[in-house]
């Protein structure tokens, strides 16, 4: 399950990686031909907003999830004591799953909505279609939902605290420092 899980969302933060690559070549390519030919791109603007900036957000969450990079505000846990860290991580790791599926619940019902009506954008070559985009919020959500409860199993049967663990016990998270030693 943990493997099956890194995997995943290694797959969807490579897809985000790929489509910031071709965000940046095609916004790069619009600048330049403004430069030279004072035209751009046509729908540079309306592909950045509507689809590359929305995988960019909502497809490496899983990934960011495993590795423990998420914001995380530990000025009041870190002065409860021991026997409290692992009653509130698994707490937190409950909340943020519910979050989280409440949300790709939700957003899989937008998206099924706006299939339906074949949503569109209005642009200045006409209509383009905006519908795809709005399968991209569900999909990377369901799959950091997915990782969260798997975070929260782990959290479950982990013998201690999650705050005393050295980063990368788990088998899920690592450091950098991790990664280097695998290599090695």
């Amino acid at each position: 399950m943990i493997g099956l899980s890194r995997k995943l969302s290694n797959l969807l933060a490579n897809i985000a990686m790929g489509v910031l690559a071709l965000m940046m070549l095609h916004v790069s390519a619009s600048i330049g031909l403004r430069l030279f030919t004072g035209r751009d791109i046509p729908l540079t603007l309306e592909l950045t907003a509507a689809y590359y900036m929305v995988a960019l957000t909502f497809l490496p969450l899983a990934a960011i999830d495993l590795v423990s990079k998420h914001i995380q505000a530990e000025f009041l846990s870190s002065l409860l004591p021991q026997s409290f860290q692992k009653p509130l991580t698994i707490i937190t790791r409950i909340a943020m799953f519910g979050l989280l599926a409440l949300l790709t619940y939700q957003t899989t019902l937008g998206a099924i909505a706006r299939t339906k009506r074949k949503d569109s954008l209005i642009t200045i070559l006409g209509e383009m279609p905006s519908w795809p985009a709005r399968w991209i919020v569900p999909v990377g959500l369901g799959f950091a939902a997915l990782v969260a409860l798997v975070l929260l199993y782990r959290s479950i049967v982990m013998p201690y605290p999650a705050s005393s663990a050295p980063a990368g016990s788990d088998g899920l998270t690592s450091t950098p420092q991790d990664e280097d030693r695998r290599k090695d």
